[in-house]
């Protein structure tokens, strides 16, 4: 895991490092990337640049998430609930097009701020069709809340907290893979 982590690391510094993470993020939307992880180590390794990874990011995310948008309303409609439900384990669709029925912009708002796959939602708002343009709204407020977070906490925590990833990495990944197995354990 540090040697992963030590690779991506150092790739921040080239020259066509921030139009891949671009890339990275909008196609987050569509297949799981993790953004909010390659975010946070751009933004460590160059926290100079974080607001404007940041910017980068809500920009590419939301431009992805209408592309899954766009997906989800017109593929979907022929491939039928099957699919997502295959990305979507347990019901999660049918949870989803409740919270969507009852809140709209609202739940699409908390689940852009929240580490839920990107692309579940974005897809089955499309699904669902959700009014269009309360979607990108709420997708542009909820992920610029996340990503800029990201961003602020980075480049005002980043000597300490790469510091401390550096000497205690492979303890963190282990305590924070160990949390979420017993979340989804007690989830289930």
């Amino acid at each position: 895991m540090q040697r992963m982590y030590r690779a991506l690391t150092g790739h921040t510094n080239h020259r066509w490092a921030f139009p891949l993470f671009l890339v990275a993020v909008f196609v987050e939307a569509v297949i799981f990337m993790p953004a909010g992880t390659l975010l946070t180590i751009f933004c460590l390794e160059q926290p100079k640049k974080s607001l404007r990874y940041a910017l980068g990011a809500t920009i590419a995310s939301v431009l992805g998430g209408i592309l899954a948008y766009w997906l989800g309303s017109l593929l979907l409609c022929y491939i039928g609930t099957s699919f997502i439900n295959h990305l979507s384990p347990h019901g999660t669709l049918s949870r989803l097009m409740c919270l969507y029925q009852e809140h709209g912009g609202c739940a699409i708002f908390i689940a852009s701020l929240t580490p839920f796959p990107y692309k579940l939602l974005t897809l089955s708002a499309g699904f669902c069709h959700i009014a269009f343009l309360p979607f990108v709204l709420s997708a542009i407020m909820g992920r610029s809340i996340r990503f800029f977070g990201i961003a602020l906490f980075a480049n005002r925590f980043g000597a300490q907290v790469q510091q401390l990833l550096r000497g205690y990495f492979n303890y963190i990944a282990a305590a924070l893979t160990a949390i979420f197995i017993a979340s989804c354990y007690i989830l289930h």
